[in-house]
């Protein structure tokens, strides 16, 4: 009986957690975060560059909705792009989404950002390290 109240419990969490993500992937709300995009040359491995998604946006918006209220939507493989870094060093391996899963990860951004806002800390990577490295210890305040 136990497992079964349990379970009920994580399914009831489970479809709250899927209502306020739902809110986050309004249509209007993926039209906003496509238009909040810097245009860029750089395309996934589908190829579909910025200024063609844009001309197609409606259907874009369209294939994932549908995809959410499905459940079904899965990533699409990176684009790997190497930089050189300079003879004799490894290159710098650059992996780019299409343009439709930035779209996506940018809600799961805003949505997991929300849930999570009060343990989160956006103290700047680079402040963190040079903390870290002129202390010899981790800033308490990273895990408040």
């Amino acid at each position: 009986m136990l497992q079964h109240a349990n379970f009920s419990i994580h399914i009831d969490l489970f479809f709250k957690m899927e209502l306020t993500f739902r809110k986050f992937s309004t249509k209007q709300i993926l039209h906003e975060l496509f238009d909040s995009f810097s245009p860029t040359t750089a395309s996934g491995i589908d190829n579909l560059s910025y200024t063609s998604v844009k001309k197609n946006i409606e259907n874009e918006i369209k294939i994932i909705d549908r995809k959410f209220s499905n459940g079904n939507y899965k990533f699409t493989k990176y684009k790997l792009k190497l930089i050189s870094k300079g003879r004799g060093k490894a290159p710098r391996e650059i992996s780019i989404p299409t343009i439709r899963d930035r779209i996506v990860l940018k809600v799961m951004f805003n949505y997991l950002s929300q849930v999570y806002e009060k343990t989160l800390n956006h103290a700047n990577p680079q402040n963190v390290v040079r903390t870290i490295k002129n202390n010899r210890v981790l800033p308490v305040s990273m895990f408040s």
